[in-house]
């Protein structure tokens, strides 16, 4: 099993750069690039088609792992908020045993 598991790896590997070394004219062709900030003026520049794909991709996870931070923070902060509400009913209730312990040595 391991064996057929290389060899789809490979297979898929190969045909990566099979793809990659055919296109390479493609990406390498520089685009250019125009925007209009009529605030700051107009922007130009050129860039390789690869540098615009792995921008854009970086850009892309980067805006995803903002956007899974959002919940993973909230969980966090429930979780918190439970465990210090444990705490305190621990406390509150080894407070209430202690006073009855020393209402009954009393009594």
């Amino acid at each position: 099993m391991r064996l057929v598991k290389v060899l789809i790896t490979l297979v898929i590997l190969g045909m990566i750069a099979l793809f990659a070394a055919e296109n390479m004219k493609a990406w390498t062709t520089p685009v250019s690039f125009n925007l209009d900030l009529w605030i700051l003026g107009k922007a130009e520049w050129n860039l390789q088609l690869y540098l615009v794909a792995v921008i854009s991709a970086g850009i892309g996870l980067l805006i995803g792992i903002i956007l899974m931070l959002k919940p993973y923070f909230r969980v966090r902060k429930t979780l918190a908020r439970v465990r210090k509400e444990k705490k305190d009913a621990a406390q509150a209730e080894t407070v209430t045993a202690k006073d009855t312990e020393a209402q009954a040595v009393q009594g």
